[in-house]
């Protein structure tokens, strides 16, 4: 495959190619962005060579940072607001498994690394994060969370266990720009619970009366200090999405209007990461302390439908959308204007990097 990284430089107005390259029979694996949309980072395996990964760095002026081919595959993975990037890898050792966190710093050279096999025994990491001050890993029913400079363990935390709880913690958690907070979300009998978790060994949990299935998100967005996060579950009476913006500071939540599919899809709301606007399809949000506020809607450009993933850009005022046609376009929401498109054929989810 070729990798074609293309940006929307809104002082440019159009989509522009930032990179390209070669990547032979390499599959796409994800893409992910830093909390304050500082830096984005591409993973790339081997589709023969499966214990090789690729990771691209980039800048949110555009510019590559680097190329870094490791030779493990990466299960998890995160990236800082520093251009740290930090990844969970399993390799088999004989009888064992290996299971390893390694941390690669901006110029792409490795900083750190602990091993874990004997921590987790049997189990798997199921989420890793990395600020600017920690770093850290979710099993089972355990954090632990990293001096993100020396990789020193500083704090094990062990949050209750949820009454009954059908599966581990969702994949998707989210780390604050420092990494001091994560928030992750426990599946329970038509339940779900979120858990905000600090470095210092405080968390505390909240349980909505949702459904939720492995294969969707659930954790849709959250800003850059992890104090607003927004969830969404099904509800099994009027079988649509129901999503709840979690306040970590008042340790509330807000429930909103049930949302069908479609434009109502369960991926179609961001928050920025300044924490103050959300989107929910083509409408913006004020967020207050005690709620939500319609602030303007925008119109989708002609023939276009669905919000099947988006992101908001730092202030609010950009909006990236992926539609039903696979076309990623970019809004203006001061201006109240579509801007360009550009095709996704991989149909990888949309990312802003300090755009306003």
């Amino acid at each position: 495959m070729t990798l074609y990284v293309k940006g929307y430089y809104f002082n440019g107005a159009n989509f522009s190619l930032v990179y390209n390259q070669n990547e032979g029979e390499r599959i796409y694996l994800d893409q992910i962005r830093s909390p304050s949309q500082s830096y984005a980072a591409v993973f790339l395996r081997e589709s023969t060579d499966t214990d090789n990964t690729v990771i691209h760095l980039f800048r949110n002026d555009g510019t590559q940072v680097y190329r870094l081919a490791v030779g493990e595959p990466a299960k998890q993975w995160a990236v800082s607001d520093a251009g740290e990037v930090l990844i969970y890898t399993e390799v088999p050792s004989g009888d064992e498994v290996e299971k390893i966190i390694r941390c690669y710093n901006s110029a792409g050279s490795e900083k750190w690394h602990v091993t874990l096999t004997g921590i987790l025994d049997n189990q798997t990491v199921a989420a890793v994060g990395i600020g600017t001050e920690y770093a850290s890993v979710v099993y089972s029913d355990t954090v632990r969370f990293y001096d993100v400079d020396t990789g020193t363990n500083t704090k094990i935390v062990q949050p209750a266990q949820i009454t009954g709880r059908e599966a581990p913690p969702f994949y998707n958690m989210r780390y604050s720009s420092s990494g001091r907070w994560i928030a992750y979300v426990y599946p329970g009998y038509h339940s779900l619970t979120i858990t905000f978790v600090k470095s210092d060994g405080t968390y505390f949990q909240r349980t909505r009366n949702l459904d939720i299935q492995p294969s969707n998100r659930c954790i849709l967005s959250a800003d850059a200090a992890c104090s607003r996060v927004l969830i969404t579950g099904r509800d099994g009476v009027h079988n649509s999405w129901r999503p709840t913006l979690f306040y970590r500071d008042t340790s509330t939540y807000i429930s909103f209007d049930y949302w069908a599919g479609g434009e109502g899809s369960p991926r179609g709301q961001a928050i920025s990461p300044c924490g103050s606007w959300l989107t929910k399809d083509s409408t913006l949000y004020q967020i207050k302390a005690d709620g939500i506020e319609e602030f303007k809607s925008i119109a989708w450009a002609s023939g276009e439908s669905g919000c099947w993933d988006c992101d908001l850009s730092y202030y609010g005022r950009y909006l990236l959308v992926r539609h039903d046609s696979g076309k990623v376009w970019a809004y203006d929401f001061e201006d109240e204007i579509e801007l360009d498109y550009v095709e996704n054929p991989l149909k990888s989810k949309v990312i802003i990097l300090c755009a306003d």
